[in-house]
């Protein structure tokens, strides 16, 4: 459907509207919205076109509404996703010492590997059940799950059993960042649906607060070597139910925040009504009114029924069974057609990089943050610093130095000479450098130093990959290789685990092997043929 039919349905709308709320209705008035704004729907070619008349439709609502107070709310909340990922795999990390006294365990990776089994299910099965029930079931489920495993886990009275829950925590937090990031976009308006980069920020948030949890009690509670009881080790436990309890009560927060269903999931299960219901109530929150109604959609539905055109493609007619069972089998299409990313010599050498990157930062990211406890505890032998209290105390605070790097490789991605790939490249190289010197060093204040620039500048290769990955793909092959290259993060990442059950976790080899990775994966970021900066995505 062309602009000016889609400016017509629109304007056929305003008649519609009180004539109180005309002005504010009207989007030809400088009232509607302030960032009332031109944004050009992205049209995958050959994709149906009445599914695309009505997302653009869709689209231009939303835009026309506003960023108001439901998409702040939106942005807090879509944020726990970030937060708790970053939070439960320090979680991780952050027990590995009193577990291994407690259990007296001598593969403690064993902790690590279950978790990314955990991880990489999850990061699929989520997101399909996210299009078969709605964005929202797994929003809040995700939560809930994790939440109610980290307590149970807490209680866990054997290392096997304690391994099953960090599994079920894996499982349940390997979906909040895909499903938070999807119902996000589709609930903000164009102009601001770049905030979702700075969602990172609550990656920081997460690694703080976890750590800073987790340091008094498990510094006071935990036993010493050779003289671990149940009663005498309980650090790691209060920790796990403060863990379990605050991720419940974000659940909690999350219900209490309203956040609708996304509009364009029930537009593609030709469900226009409650599209609409979505879009009025968030014009409601908002206080302000939508031009927008169910004889949009019909009239849409009418002008294409002349020209012999149905509901086809991502609107699929028949029963609610056979609905689902057409996207379950397009979900799996998706993951048949990777030789798509590999038509071209220039898609082809993008592809194998980028899965290069991705899997070498997801094993680099286990290697050293999931053993980091053991090295510090290590090295701080070696400086006459052998306490708990100050592995932990310096835990958490290179903590601290994850939150502000987000907003920085935000920034620094869109100078010219420095690009996605510029960023990349000085995340993966300067994450290598440091972690080289962090383990060369003699000095407690000049590892800690190391270390924090360690945590800082980790971010900046993620954020790069985050962003530069689905930039540079076009839209009729965005999902498929977005999905691939997380398949490949997390797979990679269960391999960081397996290969830590080999190595000497007490003397560093992870993180020289870590710091390694990062390295090439910086290399490899610069040698990527596209720079996406100043360009919008296909």
């Amino acid at each position: 459907m062309s602009a000016k039919s889609i400016s017509s349905i629109k304007k056929t709308s305003v008649e519609s509207v009180p004539s109180e709320d005309r002005e504010t209705a009207s989007i030809d008035g400088p009232a509607v919205a302030k960032d009332s704004e031109i944004y050009e729907t992205l049209i995958v070619d050959g994709s149906n076109e009445v599914y695309n008349a009505k997302i653009t439709l869709l689209n231009e609502a939303l835009q026309d509404i506003g960023m108001g107070k439901f998409q702040w709310i939106l942005c807090g909340v879509a944020g726990f996703g970030w937060f708790m990922d970053s939070f439960w795999m320090l979680a991780i990390s952050l027990i590995s010492i009193p577990i291994k006294r407690g259990f007296s365990v001598h593969r403690i990776a064993y902790l690590s590997l279950f978790k990314y089994i955990g991880l990489t299910l999850g990061a699929t099965f989520w997101p399909l059940m996210s299009d078969l029930f709605g964005r929202s079931f797994a929003f809040n489920t995700t939560l809930i799950m994790s939440g109610a495993s980290g307590l149970v886990a807490a209680g866990m009275p054997d290392f096997a059993s304690l391994n099953f829950f960090i599994f079920l925590i894996g499982f349940a937090t390997g979906g909040n960042q895909p499903v938070d990031s999807m119902l996000f976009v589709e609930l903000i308006p164009a102009s601001h649906q770049h905030l979702l980069l700075h969602e990172s920020a609550f990656w920081g948030v997460g690694n703080l607060v976890a750590s800073g949890i987790g340091w008094p009690l498990i510094v006071n509670f935990t036993c010493e070597v050779g003289h671990c009881t149940y009663e005498n080790n309980m650090g790691w436990r209060y920790s796990y139910w403060a863990f379990g309890g605050l991720t419940l009560l974000f659940s909690l927060l999350r219900m209490i925040a309203r956040i609708y269903e996304s509009p364009k999931y029930y537009v593609g299960k030709h469900e226009d009504r409650k599209a609409v219901d979505v879009i009025q109530a968030i014009a409601k929150r908002n206080k302000t009114v939508s031009w927008l109604t169910y004889e949009h959609f019909e009239k849409i539905d009418r002008e294409f029924a002349a020209k012999g055109l149905s509901l086809e493609g991502p609107i699929i007619e028949g029963t609610e069974g056979d609905v689902n069972k057409v996207i379950v089998n397009r979900y799996l299409e998706n993951f048949k057609h990777w030789k798509i990313l590999f038509q071209t010599r220039k898609m082809a050498i993008t592809t194998t990089l980028l899965w290069c990157i991705w899997g070498f930062t997801g094993m680099a990211f286990p290697l050293f943050n999931n053993f980091l406890p053991f090295y510090l505890e290590w090295k701080g032998a070696q400086t006459g610093s052998t306490s708990l209290n100050k592995t932990y105390r310096n835990y958490c605070i290179q903590a601290v130095f994850s939150i502000p790097p987000g907003f920085f490789a935000g920034w620094l991605s869109n100078r010219k000479y420095i690009g996605r790939k510029g960023v990349g490249f000085l995340g993966g190289v300067l994450s290598g450098i440091f972690m080289y010197l962090f383990t060369t060093t003699k000095s407690a204040h000049a590892y800690l130093i190391y270390n924090c620039c360690v945590s800082f500048v980790t971010t900046f290769i993620y954020a790069a990959m985050y962003a530069y990955t689905p930039e540079v793909y076009p839209a009729q092959v965005r999902g498929a290789a977005t999905s691939a290259c997380s398949f490949w993060n997390r797979c990679c990442g269960t391999m960081g685990p397996v290969m830590a059950l080999y190595l000497d976790i007490n003397n560093g080899q992870p993180v020289f092997i870590s710091g390694a990775l990062f390295i090439v994966a910086g290399v490899l970021f610069i040698l990527l043929p596209y720079e996406t900066r100043g360009r919008a995505a296909s």
